[in-house]
């Protein structure tokens, strides 16, 4: 994958200091936490020539403060050049 995009979903939140896992997509294995974090992380390390994170916007103030925490830790975020929907 040269340049993958991954949409963030609700199995996946983060609360003041630590990650919010759904698990009821998962409950079939051991360690459903660790098992959707990991998903995350292989997602967001296999590209080539970077990635690009698409946070939905959302009712549910938990994406604003995942979105923040991914920027905190450096992701830019796309504002010029993108096309209005």
């Amino acid at each position: 994958m040269d340049f993958p995009v991954v949409c963030w979903g609700d199995d996946l939140l983060w609360d003041v200091d630590k990650w919010l896992v759904d698990i009821n997509r998962r409950r079939t294995l051991k360690d459903p936490a660790r098992v959707t974090i990991n998903a995350y992380r292989v997602l967001m390390t296999r590209g080539r020539d970077g990635v690009c994170l698409y946070l939905p916007r959302s009712d549910d103030p938990r994406f604003d403060v995942t979105a923040n925490l991914v920027i905190a830790r450096g992701a830019s975020l796309l504002t010029e050049g993108v096309p209005a929907v």
